[in-house]
């Protein structure tokens, strides 16, 4: 496959992806402009989002794994054997792959392993984002705990809040939850690596592999 072709193809992931995040955020200025005595109105506007924010970052996610895997075709079946010699190699499975206790910083992703979980990301951000909303979707401690987390509070605002604003650059992670995004590759592995803790599953049970 011509560089060109895949290329062009990102672009349109990228432009897909950032029209999905925007129509998401008109949904949700809809519903503040609902008035606050029409609870039933609220209520189904509510539900939709509820479904809609679901629907867009499960297709995010999705869209982000095509994006990484066509960034690493260089062309025709060589692209496709090389992945697959990677994947195969012994290096991958040993000194290749890190825990969360690494240091980040000038380092890159390339795909993150949790609970049978593969993901494929080429930035922490979103390959901390899954994670996270993984670890929210156990349901292992309820939303409020997460909330009224002092650890999970940064200096100015907190990194999690049950609405997206006061947030810089929100995330939905779960059901009725958002996270600040604007944080540095550390400062996500600190905030799993406190979640993880908190739900009782061990920290080795996050596998990172970096590129090279």
């Amino acid at each position: 496959m011509p560089k060109s072709k895949i290329d062009e193809i990102c672009t349109l992931i990228d432009q897909l992806v950032g029209k999905l995040t925007d129509f998401r955020n008109e949904v949700w200025e809809d519903l503040i402009d609902i008035k606050p005595e029409d609870t039933p109105a609220i209520k189904r506007h509510a539900e939709k989002m509820e479904t809609l924010n679901h629907l867009i970052e499960k297709s995010k996610d999705n869209l982000d794994s095509i994006r990484y895997i066509l960034s690493n075709f260089e062309s025709g079946v060589q692209g496709i054997k090389t992945v697959k010699e990677k994947d195969n190699s012994k290096q991958y499975l040993g000194e290749s792959t890190y825990s969360l206790n690494k240091n980040l910083t000038h380092r890159k992703p390339s795909e993150i392993r949790f609970r049978g979980e593969v993901y494929f990301a080429n930035n922490w951000n979103h390959l901390f984002e899954w994670l996270i909303k993984r670890i929210l979707a156990l349901n292992l401690v309820p939303v409020e705990n997460i909330l009224e987390d002092k650890y999970l509070w940064g200096r100015k605002r907190h990194y999690f809040s049950d609405s997206p604003s006061g947030l810089r650059k929100p995330k939905s992670v779960g059901q009725n939850i958002w996270m600040e995004t604007n944080l540095s590759a550390n400062a996500f592995r600190d905030i799993a690596q406190h979640l993880l803790e908190k739900v009782g599953i061990p920290p080795d049970e996050v596998r990172i592999k970096l590129r090279r």
